[in-house]
């Protein structure tokens, strides 16, 4: 897989080409990564020098035709396959969103829980972590059944997990070790 460095590398020359799309651009990044990594047979010939040149440019043209690529995007998208580094596209659109956040002073935050939050729950944390990291927060919540109660939140390396099953399992190792 590509360095970190590389598809960071990669995202800044994109947001320089279009500095004020840059939540639109993500969203298309991610989505034309999805639509490689969900069809294996598109991903082969985007990736295997097996087909010419031709054969990709035509593929992509129809490609692009469906999912309403345009400029910069979709010269952006050729350069990668002409570099054969289509496979780092999910690192390269990660990149690019973290690129986008920085420069809307935005912190994307992942919040699982063992149930879906409530909005007005959903609305309560996001402002409480605003209010703490001083910045705007996205949460991307995501459910865990395994947690039992209680949320863990991840915000770039640092976790703060409250849930049920983490503090079961603090409490097990302390009466194991007393």
């Amino acid at each position: 897989m590509i360095a970190h460095g590389i598809a960071r590398r990669y995202a800044q020359a994109l947001l320089e080409l279009a500095p004020e799309r840059g939540g639109e651009l993500a969203s298309r990044l991610f989505d034309f990564a999805a639509v490689i990594s969900e069809n294996r047979d598109l991903g082969e010939v985007l990736r295997s020098p097996a087909f010419s040149d031709a054969e990709r440019e035509r593929v992509l043209g129809r490609l692009f035709d469906l999912l309403g690529v345009a400029e910069p995007l979709d010269r952006f998208l050729k350069l990668l396959i002409e570099r054969r580094r289509i496979a780092a596209l999910p690192s390269i659109a990660a990149a690019f969103q973290a690129l986008v956040d920085e420069r809307a002073s935005r912190v994307r935050v992942e919040v699982t829980s063992a149930r879906a939050l409530a909005s007005e729950e959903r609305a309560r944390l996001e402002a409480r972590l605003a209010s703490g990291l001083g910045m705007q927060v996205v949460v991307e919540a995501r459910v865990d059944p395994a947690l039992l109660a209680g949320v863990a939140v991840r915000v770039g390396g640092l976790v703060i997990d409250g849930s049920l099953r983490n503090q079961l399992t603090a409490l097990g190792a302390r009466l194991v070790s007393s």
